[in-house]
């Protein structure tokens, strides 16, 4: 047990997974007393903790756990939740082979409901990020001739809110993804191009699908997933970008990349981390807003990541600590 007044903060193997980000997640626990990792449920100090901590948050292939994730959910104790982070540009997930990598980390989620203590952060933070990471920031500018359809994995835990109406399976995706088409369709007869995730095969496959099947007009795929970074899309998502009219997707990282780089930019999910700088409504796809203000939504966006000594000396748990513990 802590030997101090410290709130007892507690992972449990499984729902907070050491394999994630190439193995090191573990390493981003910080190097305090009052931080433990316990093997099971079962362990008093589950039972003791003030608060828990667990990586990204409950989706289907980790079954295994469920009972983990359910119990931190129902327990009405605050958790930490721990994901890859949203400005990644350039660097490696294994954090002794680029010192820059950064992980997220914000009470209850790792999404835009997260709760991160980064209202009205300044510029300074974020001015060191985008030096680190080389962050491009271009004026708005609707200058392509297609748009960019950013498909995810259709089992990502991001997707929860499209998980709750189209069902957590590829069939389900798949209809997500042609309502959205259609929906896009009734606004413009642009063409549309399909990126599926780089990652994950069932994803370009979807994309490929819709596209060859003709279902929604002048709909194509991408073949550009060749990349520089295990961290982001790389060269072929900049491929994709660069004569891009607009970026429409859910609540992948991408849209954040997009907006960046002054593609106007349509999230269909208001807990997506890019939403505060998104276009309105698809409505306004052929005539998008160009005047929409990014910089207080960077400088916040800068406070939900840490770098991994941040981590390790304490210093985000010390910044996010007192929004529950005093």
């Amino acid at each position: 047990m802590p030997a101090s007044n410290e709130p007892l903060i507690v992972g449990i193997k499984g729902s907070f997974d050491l394999t994630s980000f190439r193995g090191h997640n573990k390493d981003f626990i910080p190097d305090l007393p009052n931080f433990k990792l316990v093997k099971n449920l079962n362990d008093p100090l589950v039972q003791s903790a003030d608060g828990f901590m667990q990586t990204n948050i409950y989706k289907d292939h980790l079954i295994e756990y469920k009972d983990q994730f359910d119990f931190i959910k129902e327990s009405n104790k605050p958790f930490l939740v721990y994901e890859s982070p949203v400005f990644r540009s350039g660097t490696s997930e294994v954090h002794e082979l680029n010192p820059l990598y950064m992980q997220r980390v914000g009470w209850n989620h790792f999404m835009r409901q997260g709760i991160f203590c980064n209202k009205n952060s300044p510029p300074d933070r974020f001015e060191k990020i985008k030096k680190d990471q080389n962050i491009k920031i271009l004026p708005w500018e609707a200058k392509g001739d297609y748009i960019l359809f950013i498909l995810q994995k259709p089992n990502d835990s991001s997707l929860e809110q499209v998980h709750k109406v189209w069902g957590n399976t590829t069939t389900g995706y798949w209809d997500y993804v042609v309502d959205c088409l259609t929906h896009i369709r009734m606004h413009t007869d642009m063409p549309i191009i399909l990126r599926g995730h780089p990652k994950a095969r069932k994803s370009r496959s979807i994309a490929e699908g819709i596209a060859n099947s003709n279902a929604i007009p002048n709909v194509t795929h991408t073949v550009n997933y060749e990349t520089n970074t295990t961290a982001s899309g790389g060269k072929g998502l900049q491929k994709d970008f660069d004569n891009a009219w607009a970026v429409v997707g859910t609540t992948s990282n991408t849209l954040i990349e997009s907006a960046c780089l002054g593609i106007p930019t349509f999230a269909l999910d208001d807990t997506a981390m890019c939403w505060p700088v998104s276009q309105p409504s698809l409505s306004y796809i052929d005539n998008p807003k160009l005047d929409i203000p990014r910089e207080q939504w960077l400088y916040d966006l800068a406070w939900t990541q840490y770098y991994f000594h941040e981590h390790k000396l304490g210093y985000a748990w010390n910044r996010l600590k007192p929004y529950y513990f005093s």
